[in-house]
Order: structure tokens, then sequence, then C-alpha cells
């Protein structure tokens, strides 16, 4: 997530507008959603931002966008064929998901950018990354893509069975259907992501001289690795990983209408942790201008500061004003995450001068939280004050 920040700021700091920017995405990811209404509404949420950054991180890499573009075509092909209970498979473990992107968060915090120089260390750290990146960020979805890959070959399906199946059967039997062979076994050495992660959990490896010599399989079979190579390989292991979390996303962007119509009147409670959601905000922010540099939250009261990365001091008047009124809007958003009764943004430019506040009531978010009001009873409510 701390790349697509730093994205974010670059093309701020170098000048792009908010509106170039959210054109950049939309130009960027167009080839990947078939609803452009959709992706015009939310190219500038966290997660879309993110899947931005992800597609321009990995333009060069032809492995990536071929298989990014083959589960799509999976999710797709199941939608088609399975309407109504391809939606059901994606929303009964969102429970599940949620949980599991709450773990993530911190196996993403302490992936090995580093590498120490004792061998030993090295290697627990690429092996856990591996490890923790197959059982909890991808093992699920490896599981739904099989009970959706049923559907479209017409095969009878109960997927709360699937989900109690080992890793490597699964991906055995989707490889057997003739999908995602280059996403799921790695490459020289072909061997499945789950015999990676048994490896990895198992520590079936060990360290002879300059060399990992690691163990899988009911036969114990052995290959060997220098370092080097073991960092190659968890690239490509995180790569697939990163394939399939990003597809899975956009999939479900792009027929969002359809799954809100399909929910009616359910409620997916949003529980991701709040660092996370903090994070997501962030990047949002960025994608307008602004930094949040840093808030004081209190038992009672959130004071959040941001700059305005635009306001380098040459705006006019009214420009900056319209710029002030822009960071009030974002109270709601942070009510959203603290839940606080009070509530207040302090607007500053690019340098970090103070020049503007802004202040709401918890209760009047609450109003629009629970749909009392719609979000512009907001702007009725706000408190503004010059610094």
């Amino acid at each position: 997530m701390g790349k697509i920040i730093d994205m974010m700021q670059d093309g701020i700091v170098a000048g792009y507008t908010p509106a170039e920017i959210k054109e950049s995405v939309i130009d960027t990811l167009s080839a990947y959603f078939e609803n452009k209404d959709t992706l015009y509404q939310y190219a500038t949420s966290s997660q879309i931002l993110e899947v931005y950054e992800f597609i321009i991180r990995y333009h060069y890499d032809q492995n990536f966008l071929t298989g990014l573009l083959e589960v799509l075509s999976c999710y797709r092909n199941a939608y088609k064929v399975q309407h109504d209970n391809t939606l059901e498979v994606l929303v009964s473990t969102h429970k599940e998901f949620v949980q599991k992107e709450n773990l993530m968060w911190t196996v993403r915090q302490q992936a090995p950018n580093n590498p120490q120089t004792d061998y030993y260390d090295t290697s627990i750290a690429y092996f856990k990354h591996i490890g923790d990146t197959l059982e909890i960020g991808t093992k699920h979805i490896v599981f739904e893509l099989y009970t959706l890959i049923r559907y479209i070959i017409g095969k009878p399906v109960e997927y709360e069975k699937i989900q109690k199946c080992k890793f490597g059967a699964i991906i055995s039997n989707i490889l057997d259907q003739g999908y995602f062979n280059e996403i799921l076994k790695t490459v020289p050495i072909s061997i499945k992501l789950s015999d990676w992660r048994n490896i990895s959990y198992h520590h079936t490896y060990s360290i002879e001289q300059e060399k990992i010599v690691c163990t899988y399989g009911k036969q114990e079979e052995k290959f060997e690795l220098s370092f080097e190579e073991l960092g190659k390989y968890t690239h490509q292991i995180i790569r697939a990983s990163n394939i399939l979390n990003i597809a899975r996303c956009i999939f479900v962007y792009d027929n969002l209408n359809s799954i809100n119509l399909y929910l009616k009147d359910k409620q997916l409670p949003i529980e991701f942790r709040k660092p996370l959601r903090v994070n997501q905000l962030k990047i949002s922010l960025l994608s307008q201008g602004f930094q949040m540099e840093q808030y004081d939250e209190r038992e009672s009261s959130i004071s959040i500061i941001l700059y305005d990365l635009r306001n380098d001091g040459t705006l006019s008047i009214s420009e900056e004003n319209k710029r002030k009124i822009h960071s009030s809007q974002f109270l709601y958003h942070f009510w959203c995450i603290f839940q606080k009764n009070n509530i207040s943004v302090i607007y500053c430019d690019k340098k970090g001068v103070r020049l503007f506040s802004s202040f709401v009531h918890g209760e009047i978010c609450q109003c629009i939280q629970e749909g009392r009001e719609n979000l512009s009873y907001l702007a009725q409510h706000v408190e503004f004050k010059p610094i």
C-alpha cells in the first residue's frame, strides 16, 4: 500500500491535478472493466487506486497481464452461466475475506524488503512471507475459483465442502481442468503454490553452505536454491497472489451494482481494522491532493491535520476557498472510521501553515450513516473557522 501512496504524492507534487489523476486511472484500467460507468464512479477509491498502481508496476510483465485477464475471464464466464450462484459465492464468504485482508495488512507490513546478510535470517524471512501470503491471502481465492470453474464446466458444486479440502488437492483439480497453470505453479522449478506453502509452514528446508535445500510432497522430493533464486521465486509467488486478488477486486467493482441489487436488504458490515481503513482513506485523499499528515484522537473527539499539496501559496483566493471547503467534505469519512462525538479537520497549505478548520458533531454523521439524512445534510451543519 505504501507504493500507491508514494505514487499519488509524486503525481500531485509533479503538478498533476486530481482530474488528471482520475483520467489516468480510467484510461489505464478501462481495458479490464466492462462497466465503464462503475470505473468512473469508483476511480478514486483506495481499492481501485491500488489496482491502478499494480497495473502500472507490472505493465512490463506480460505473464502478469495475461494471468490477470485469465482469472477475470473465469469470474465472468461463471457469472454468465450461473449468475445468482456466482454472486452467492462472492458474498457468502464476505466476513472471511474481510478477516483475511485484516491479517494480510500485517503480512504486507512485514514483507522482507532488505534481506539480511545472514543466510538463516534471509531464508526464514522469505519463507515466512511466502507461507503467510499463500495461506492467508491466496488460498481462499483459489477455493472460490475452483467453485466457479465447476459452474462453468457444469459440475455439481458444494462450496462448503470445497472449502474443507486441502489446498494442494484444489490446485491439482484446477490444473486438471486446464486453468491457471502459469499462475498456480512456479518456473523453472515446476511445483504448485501449495507445495511452497507446505515447505514454508512445515520448515522442510535446510541451509547447506550457500544453498537452500527444500523437501516437499509425499515422496519427499528435493530441489536446491541459491539465495538469489529464493528471492526470485518469492517474487513469482507474490505476483501470483497479486493476480488473484486484483482480478477479484476488478470483478467485484465491475459488478457492484448487481451485487448490491442481489443483496437487497442484507447488510454486510465493514469490519476492516482501523489502521487499514485509515490507510485506505489516506490513498483516496491523496488522489484529491490532500495529505493526511497526522491526527489527534481522544476519548470523544478526533482532530485531523490535512496538508493541501496543491496549495503552494500561488492559489487565488477563490481557488483556496474551494480547497478549504473541499477539505471539510471529508469530515463524514473520518467519522465513519473513528466514530467520535466531535470531528474536526484542520486545513494547511503545502508547507503545513494552518489556515482553516471545519467541525461537525458526530450525531450529524450518524444520521447520514443510518440513512435518515443524505450526505448534503453534512454541509448544513458544518462549522467553519479561519485560523
